[in-house]
């Protein structure tokens, strides 16, 4: 899918990389980045760690990096305002949005 229906909906600044760019999957491990990637640069759990330490790598490796950092005009990234809730927009879009097709039931007493 190309990376602008990927990232419809969504506030984005790219840098170093076209609309046009193919997108197969997304990763947030920089060890599986390979061409057409979207690396997801989150935050870690302990503070400190981030994923954008890894930006550099999983560009090295083809992708493309999704953060809501500042990055070297190097490292082909999206940048958007909050990694997180950018990506689960994204991820929808992807996946042509399957929560629609889901039906929610409740039972109580």
């Amino acid at each position: 899918m190309q990376l602008k229906k990927v990232l419809e909906g969504i506030e984005y600044t790219l840098v170093g990389v076209s609309e046009t760019a193919e997108i197969s999957r997304f990763i947030s491990d920089s060890r599986q980045a390979e061409k057409n990637t979207l690396f997801a640069a989150l935050p870690g759990i302990s503070s400190g760690d981030h994923g954008i330490r890894y930006a550099e790598n999983a560009a090295s490796a083809g992708a493309i990096v999704f953060c809501d950092q500042a990055l070297s005009e190097d490292i082909p990234h999206v940048r958007v305002p909050d990694v997180q809730t950018a990506l689960s927009l994204a991820a929808a879009n992807f996946y042509d949005n399957p929560a629609r097709n889901l039906s929610l039931i409740g039972v109580t007493g």
